[in-house]
This record gives structure tokens, C-alpha cells and sequence, in this order.
């Protein structure tokens, strides 16, 4: 059983998921929501439950309305905006986190209890070569196939196991095997 993949805003959203224990969690950039990341939620909506916790804001809803559009397996959950302001800011890094678990209640119970183990080790993407100076074409190749946005090792390790993406998988899609 796969854990669930929450959809947020920005870094600062992802920072206040990761401290109620939230392990996988993305984030759209807002507006700039690209089409690759539209693509990478398709392919991750095979393996996972899609959860969009997006500010309760004009922006939030119109991004929550685009992202719902295109995937079949995607809930959101609408946050109260009054419970998400903090020093004139709103948004889900304001929101209290007791408040958060408990809207997120179901869902991360569901994580809690999910026995998932990771598809891939950090040791197995060092060995396929692709992390360091070497590696820009087998990224290259890995973005382009699983509409990755590799902006570091850290980044490239978390969205493989979100695809829940094997060694084998990768070393087929690199070396042709």
C-alpha cells in the first residue's frame, strides 16, 4: 500500500506537511504551474492518492480547479481560511498544525499504517551514474520520460520513489536493457 502524495503551493507549505509527518509532498510554484508537473502528477496518480492542500485563496482554488481537471485521482481538501492566517499572510504554512491533522486525519493515518518500502535506494541512483558531472544526459533522459524536475540528488531520489520507479525501470530506460 503506497502512501499518499500531497500537492502544495510553495517550499514553506512543504516545511509545515513535512512537521505533522507528511513524507511525500510536492509543491506547484503557484501560478507557474508547468505543464511537466501536470505530467508527473499523471503518472504519479497511478501509484498514489492525490492530495491537493492548496492556500484558501483566489490563487489556491483556481490552481486546485486546474490540477482536478486533469487527474482521476485526485481530492482536495479545502482548508479554512480563517484558520490559515497568520501576520496578514494566508496560506497553509500559517495554519496551525493541530488544525491540520486533524482536517488531514484520515489521510495520514493511511500513511501511518502504509507498509511501503522505497522502489529505489539512494546507493542504486549513485550507481546508475546519476548523480555527479557525469550524469547530465541520464537526468536528461529520466526527465524526459518521467516529466522529473531534477534540481538536486535529494529531489531526484524522493520523485523516483514517488513514481515508485525500480532500478530495473531505470536502467532500462538509460542503457536500452
Amino acid at each position: 500500500m503506497n502512501r499518499n502524495l500531497y500537492v502544495v503551493e510553495g517550499k514553506m507549505d512543504i516545511d509545515k506537511l513535512k512537521s505533522i509527518g507528511v513524507r511525500y509532498v510536492i509543491k506547484t510554484n503557484g501560478y507557474n504551474l508547468k505543464n511537466q508537473m501536470i505530467e508527473f502528477l499523471k503518472l504519479a496518480q497511478e501509484k498514489r492518492k492525490i492530495i491537493l492542500l492548496l492556500d484558501p485563496d483566489g490563487a489556491g482554488k483556481m490552481i486546485a480547479k486546474m490540477i482536478s481537471s486533469v487527474l482521476t485521482n485526485a481530492v482536495q481538501v479545502n482548508v479554512s481560511k480563517q484558520m490559515s492566517i497568520k501576520n496578514g499572510k494566508v496560506g497553509i504554512a500559517e495554519t496551525d498544525s493541530k488544525y491540520l491533522k486533524g482536517i488531514l486525519k484520515d489521510f495520514l493515518e493511511f500513511d501511518s499504517n502504509a507498509n511501503e518500502v522505497d522502489s529505489i535506494s539512494k546507493q542504486q541512483i549513485i550507481e546508475l551514474g546519476l548523480t555527479g558531472p557525469e550524469s547530465k544526459a541520464k537526468k536528461d533522459t529520466m526527465q524526459k520520460k518521467y516529466f522529473l524536475n531534477i534540481s538536486s540528488g535529494k529531489t531526484l531520489y524522493r520523485d523516483l520513489n514517488i513514481l515508485r520507479v525500480t532500478n530495473e525501470m531505470l536502467e532500462k530506460v538509460i542503457y536500452g536493457k
